[in-house]
């Protein structure tokens, strides 16, 4: 339907009032951003232009230094290696020197290739300008120096950006094989506790104190053999220390760690015991294992009897600090899922009051997020995902992460 002018002229024109509309903050800041980040592109290729007329062997060192830090991903120490070299040399050559040779080279790099521009032909016949035998020797120190700065500011941007994973060197391959060494023949014990794997980037010995595992430390992770290895690399140091050992274990999960436990202790002139079934003598029998510093191995087999022992463990733990004694032992309990929460929180809080470190292990996801805001310590064991594909290690760092602190481990091969 048309309109005739009368009735645009009784409706009146239109008002637009655009005083009012202002750009959101969020557009501001983007835009300021895009014209901070044109700004240093504009800046950047600026630079490298005057530098690839000027001076092309410092931009040539920079790219080459740049290429290997992001291949290698070595870590930035590394950079110093050319930087002593180019101050080395500057200091054999003189400043004076190579600044009059960068001077010098500059200049007759200018006129080449101005003569270059104005007969294109010489392009296909490069030469090196007259009397580069002199200035690029001497200049070179003065380029090194230049382009290892250069790679650093751009190895700097590009590890801004993405935190790298950085390549252990020779130092730390050296020293993570000793360790997993020492890890596998079970020196376990370091200064104010024990170690139980090795850092993967560092090589170096990593684990907990005695003091933190008071307060509970929680093995966490898809595999149970793993968990078997550090819990028993734990004991090892604890026996080492002539600590009284508590293991509640689970036979059918735990790859034979029991008989492994004990043999070591034998090995290592501690007095064992071993409890196939748990009864109404485990008490007495953690008792006498206190008293006389020994290692206690408690099979349980099905939950019930693991509720039963670590119960009877709690209690034994009650009657310490109520006569006001410690214990001075490590109490671990396997596959800590089939034990009730509230047993588990006695456990943890028992252990300050009684001197008695207690080490939790389970492969239970539930079981671990639950535990790891109540105890001190959470361990991610996060090198290998589950066999059967359904739990992967950055689940578990996700889980684990929840607690004060995660340290990924590295095991040594199980003697």
């Amino acid at each position: 339907m048309r309109r005739t002018a009368e009735e645009a002229a009784e409706r009146g024109p239109r008002r637009f009032q655009l005083d009012d509309i202002r750009p959101p903050a969020a557009s501001l800041g983007r835009a300021a951003s895009l014209g901070r980040r044109e700004l240093a592109a504009g800046l950047g290729t600026v630079a490298v232009a005057a530098q690839l007329v000027l001076a092309p062997v410092a931009l040539l060192i920079a790219a080459i230094l740049t290429l290997t830090g992001r291949i290698s991903r070595w870590r930035p120490a590394w950079l110093l290696l050319p930087a002593v070299a180019g101050a080395c040399w500057l200091a054999a050559v003189t400043v004076p020197v190579s600044a009059a040779a960068v001077d010098a080279g500059s200049r007759r790099l200018i006129r080449a290739e101005l003569h270059a521009a104005l007969h294109p032909a010489l392009l296909l016949h490069p030469a090196l300008p007259a009397g580069a035998g002199w200035w690029l020797p001497r200049e070179l120190p003065l380029a090194l120096l230049a382009g290892t700065a250069e790679a650093t500011i751009m190895l700097w941007l590009c590890w801004r950006r993405s935190r790298p994973r950085w390549r252990p060197g020779a130092i730390a391959v050296v020293r993570r094989r000793a360790a997993a060494a020492a890890v596998a023949a079970a020196r376990t014990v370091t200064a104010s506790g024990c170690a139980i794997g090795v850092h993967p980037s560092s090589g170096r010995l990593t684990g907990f104190s005695w003091a933190d595992a008071q307060r509970g430390v929680l093995l966490a992770g898809p595999s149970s053999e793993q968990l078997g290895q550090l819990g028993q690399a734990a004991a090892a140091a604890a026996m080492r220390l002539r600590k009284t050992v508590i293991v509640v274990e689970e036979p059918d999960h735990s790859g034979g760690r029991a008989g492994q436990i004990a043999t070591l202790a034998r090995r290592l002139g501690m007095p064992v015991a071993e409890l196939s079934a748990p009864d109404g003598q485990t008490a007495d029998a953690m008792g006498r294992a206190i008293r006389s510093r020994r290692v206690l191995v408690v099979a349980a087999c099905q939950p019930e009897l693991a509720c039963a022992a670590a119960r009877d463990l709690s209690g034994v733990l009650a009657r310490l600090r109520d006569l006001g004694l410690r214990g001075d032992c490590l109490a671990w309990v396997s596959s800590c899922d089939r034990v009730d929460p509230e047993i588990i929180g006695s456990l943890l809080e028992l252990g300050p009051a009684t001197g008695t470190s207690v080490l939790l292990s389970t492969t239970s996801m539930t079981c671990a997020a639950s535990l790891a805001e109540r105890v001190g310590m959470t361990i991610a064991c996060t090198m290998s995902a589950e066999r059967s594909g359904a739990v992967s290690a950055e689940r578990w760092r996700t889980v684990s992460a929840e607690g004060r602190l995660v340290v990924p481990i590295a095991l040594g091969p199980a003697r």
